[in-house]
């Protein structure tokens, strides 16, 4: 077995057992806190500018429903580099979208619960600080404040700094590359987070193929009903059932990189 294989399978092995330990914590971190202001502030990137960039970076070829220019707070954006507190921001909103996805079965599906994108673009330097469905709540994302370097996955050694430039593979594609290598999860999601940027993964920095300040997506689907993580003989209870899923897609080549499940109780 070649070294980043076993160093992946390192990185599985690890995941799992943290991840069996981590359910509920997103209950017990603080609240993310969300808002967007109205400023008279003048942009340096023009609402045509930016409407444009929103389409590059989504692969959606539709108007939008809504531009709107602002000051954006989020604290669940885990960018390295960037804290979006009252950070000048467009957000530029899509309806009338379709998430298609191949279901457990193989069957091509249209998700029922997701028909809006939403894309929150840093207004100084055209970057995508975030890609995003409207919330669900306590049915969608189990989602934390980005209280530390690594992204808030449970178990992962991912650092995302924002990125000014355009992804090659948009949103909509890498969905569906998440998607298809990790559970097919595209046609029930009730909700889907998504960061683009510059990745580096501190597992791998060691080893000949290194991943440092690679363009990526980070695709976070949740509101999921999947099947239980397997539990070792004796358990107490029965196991935590799938309800959120991360994919790591290469922005570039398209291929999937990573990814893995989180769970909460029955």
């Amino acid at each position: 077995m070649k070294p980043e294989d076993l160093m992946r399978l390192a990185v599985r092995v690890i995941f799992g057992l943290v991840l069996l330990s981590s359910v509920g914590t997103a209950a017990d971190s603080p609240p993310v806190i969300r808002a967007f202001e109205r400023t008279d502030t003048v942009p340096h990137i023009s609402r045509e500018w930016a409407t444009k960039r929103a389409a590059d970076i989504t692969g959606l070829k539709a108007t939008p429903a809504s531009v709107e220019y602002g000051l954006a707070t989020d604290t669940s954006i885990a960018f390295a580099d960037v804290k979006v507190l009252k950070r000048l921001a467009w957000k530029v909103e899509f309806e009338g979208i379709e998430i298609l996805g191949k279901n457990r079965e193989g069957v091509l599906q249209k998700n029922p619960n997701i028909s809006s994108i939403t894309v929150l673009i840093d207004a100084q330097n055209g970057a995508a600080l975030k890609v995003f469905s409207p919330e669900r709540g306590l049915g969608g994302l189990l989602e934390r404040t980005a209280d530390r370097p690594e992204l808030y996955l449970p178990g992962s050694s991912l650092v995302l700094k924002s990125a000014s430039r355009a992804p090659t593979v948009p949103f909509m594609k890498a969905l569906s590359i998440a998607s298809d290598r990790l559970g097919r999860f595209a046609p029930q999601a009730k909700e889907v987070v998504a960061y683009f940027g510059l990745m580096t993964d501190l597992l791998r920095l060691r080893i000949d193929d290194k991943v440092v300040d690679r363009p990526f997506w980070i695709i976070i689907a949740g509101g999921l009903d999947g099947g239980g993580f397997s539990m070792p003989p004796g358990s107490p209870g029965p196991p935590p059932r799938v309800r959120q899923s991360y994919v790591a897609v290469d922005a570039e080549s398209g291929e999937w990189y990573t990814g893995g499940n989180t769970g909460a109780g029955n």
